[in-house]
């Protein structure tokens, strides 16, 4: 199984993304207590960019078809409520599930499971870390799962999803999960993104799809799904990104990092045909190459 994660990072300058370098050794789950019909994990991403009253935020929304990913995990977030030095607020992946009335909360729950698995095998965090809000603060979240004695039956759900190696690579393969990219999976993997795209027959503008086999060695790849025409990026275009660079001829370990970067999406305003990282965002933002491009801004 696997969910679409869409990148809406908080703006650097809001109040609710305090930023910072902490190592994760915990993953918390919260309940959005909004039961709104409507208000799944898009509406609460834009909640969170425009400021949410203040200092509430946390790494990710989860609802019945989509994940939104919110605070970089490196990043602290005030989500735990344990204060400004908590371990919680600190060194834990905060994941809201939303209980909207139009939702189905049962998928949102597989959904979230999904989303653990992934993060406890990015971050090698032990299932007994995956805690409720409650942990640390003694507040009532996640509400539901909690008056419904069905917090048992969640951690069996990421439990299964761990095992079945849905989010992990497997020997000499990969399979690629919705919401990955070529730059994303070698960093991940310690691996130059170029090398996999060589490996696998993959050209500009670099598309991968989701349950596609990537072979990481030589030899021959799985097929792949049959792909979808595509015109690549162009001047304009208001793209998503998970890496980024200060020059169009860096390399990738020369990359940015999450905390360098000012965001996570931006406008292409300048393309530089034959450069190892041709376009550039918003008039000096930073460069990116087709790998690094996740899609298009959805804000």
């Amino acid at each position: 199984m696997a969910v679409s994660i869409i990148e809406q990072i908080i703006p650097s300058t809001n109040a609710n993304r305090p930023g910072g370098n902490y190592t994760k050794s915990y993953i918390t789950i919260h309940e959005t207590g909004n039961k709104d019909a409507g208000a799944g994990a898009k509406n609460h991403a834009n909640w969170l960019s425009n400021g949410a009253d203040g200092e509430i935020g946390y790494h990710y929304t989860v609802d019945d078809h989509e994940i939104y990913h919110h605070i970089p995990d490196n990043e602290k977030a005030w989500h735990a409520g344990d204060g400004g030095s908590g371990t919680g607020n600190l060194h834990s992946i905060g994941i809201e599930l939303c209980v909207n009335a139009d939702g189905d909360f049962e998928q949102t729950k597989k959904n979230a499971a999904w989303l653990v698995a992934k993060l406890m095998e990015d971050y090698s965090i032990p299932i007994n870390n995956v805690v409720q809000h409650n942990h640390w603060s003694g507040k009532n979240c996640p509400q539901t799962i909690r008056e419904t004695g069905t917090w048992d039956a969640f951690l069996a759900l990421c439990r299964a999803e761990l095992d079945s190696g849905s989010t992990a690579p497997s020997g000499d393969t990969y399979t690629v999960q919705a919401g990955d990219c070529l730059s994303s999976i070698g960093e991940k993997l310690g691996i130059d993104w170029r090398d996999i795209a060589a490996v696998n027959g993959i050209t500009e503008p670099y598309t991968i799809y989701a349950g596609q086999v990537l072979q990481l060695s030589g030899g021959q790849p799985d097929p792949a799904p049959a792909p979808q025409p595509s015109t690549g990026y162009k001047l304009g275009d208001h793209v998503v990104f998970s890496t980024c660079y200060r020059s169009s001829t860096a390399p990738i370990e020369e990359h940015l990092t999450a905390a360098q970067m000012l965001r996570s999406h931006g406008v292409i305003t300048r393309i530089a045909e034959g450069a190892r990282n041709p376009y550039l965002l918003d008039n000096g933002l930073c460069w990116v190459n087709d790998g690094d491009i996740r899609g298009y801004y959805q804000g």
